[in-house]
């Protein structure tokens, strides 16, 4: 459980350390509601973020962070990825071994890396250009939110009881 912010988190504002707590007690309860329902290979942990500024290697519309493949013990990763591309989305995907800047700051964050040591599910931080978030891009983000869902929809049916 989380007892106290870590050092790495983006929480800045103590008065909201309560409101961090219940949030990080939703993600531990719905892991383990899912491990026990579904078994541990079934569960995904998506963290999304957005992103702004460009990293200095490549144009991207998503970056799936993993702490190169730390985060991951099957190929999710990589078919996200290739989904995504495969609906003309560019991606980058860190690879094990680091290229250099790009990984070290959008490689996974503290939620990411959290949940995999401690329930063993795959996680991904999924990073979001800006022009999917604006008020202009709205239809573009529609799109690319209906991309992810269809891939998760075929990744992890919902035929189990």
């Amino acid at each position: 459980p989380i007892t106290q912010p870590e050092a790495e988190t983006a929480l800045e504002d103590s008065r909201l350390y309560p409101v961090y707590r219940q949030y990080h007690a939703a993600i531990e309860s719905l892991l383990r509601d899912s491990i026990e329902r579904w078994g541990r290979e079934s569960c995904l942990l998506l963290d999304f973020h957005g992103f702004s500024k460009q990293p200095p290697d490549g144009q991207f519309d998503v970056i799936l962070g993993t702490g190169n493949r730390r985060t991951v013990s099957s190929e999710v990763d990589r078919e996200l990825a290739e989904a995504l591309r495969s609906k003309g989305y560019h991606v980058f995907l860190p690879e094990d071994e680091g290229r250099g800047f790009t990984e070290d700051i959008y490689s996974a964050d503290y939620t990411t890396r959290h949940y995999h040591e401690h329930f063993g599910v795959d996680t991904i931080q999924v990073e979001i250009a800006k022009k999917f978030r604006t008020r202009e891009g709205k239809q573009k983000g529609m799109d690319l939110s209906e991309s992810i869902a269809e891939f998760l929809t075929k990744r992890f049916p919902t035929t189990k009881v």
